[in-house]
């Protein structure tokens, strides 16, 4: 979550009056997972550059007039998703939205990317139901090689790649609040019965 949020500001302070459209299967949780993000993103940013979240408008607007739109698939509210054009469209656990994926990929927001060109980015954690629309499209992803796979122990050697280059700059790490240890990593395969032979355990992590 913290990158796509990196990601969608970058376009927003890239281009003037972009919108991106950010989801998750509950917009409720979307607005509290990215509202702690952004904080963090922009904490110590200039005014000139740092968005505002809009109630009215659901979304972090910037200085500039870009948007990040919050949006969930609970209760219809995907439906208001149409009409904008977007620069980019972001599904965050996509295995998990209360609508037919394909119905919201295909039927709402690949009609917002045409003219922009915008890309839509789809990530989530292993859908419970084996024939779930997320898998299809994850594995022709992976044909076009399109797909990026990450387990719990890549993020793991990722956080420690990166922490090693800032040290050898003498530089802090950023991000302490979104660093895995190793430690954490023990504490959450204990916590599942059989470790990481758990199936929920693979669900999740692996």
């Amino acid at each position: 979550s913290y990158n796509f949020a990196l990601m969608a500001s970058q376009i927003c302070l890239k281009k003037k009056r972009a919108v991106v459209a950010y989801l998750q299967p509950v917009k409720a949780s979307c607005r509290a997972t990215l509202e702690n993000i952004m904080y963090e993103i922009f904490d110590n940013a200039p005014p000139s550059v740092k968005p505002r979240y809009n109630n009215q408008k659901s979304a972090w607007v910037f200085p500039n007039g870009s948007e990040i739109r919050v949006g969930g698939t609970d209760k219809g509210i995907h439906e208001k998703l149409r009409g904008p054009q977007y620069d980019m469209c972001i599904i965050d656990e996509a295995g998990f939205v209360e609508c037919p994926l394909e119905y919201l990929l295909t039927g709402i927001l690949v009609p917002g990317t045409l003219l922009t060109r915008g890309k839509i980015v789809l990530s989530s954690t292993t859908p419970a139901e084996p024939d779930h629309d997320f898998l299809e499209y994850l594995k022709a992803c992976h044909s076009r090689n399109a797909a990026l796979t990450k387990t719990i122990f890549d993020v793991l050697a990722d956080c420690e790649e990166t922490k090693a280059e800032y040290a050898l700059k003498g530089e802090p790490f950023p991000n302490e609040s979104y660093n895995l240890t190793s430690e954490m990593v023990g504490d959450i395969i204990k916590a599942y019965p059989g470790g990481v032979k758990n199936e929920n355990f693979m669900r999740e992590y692996l």
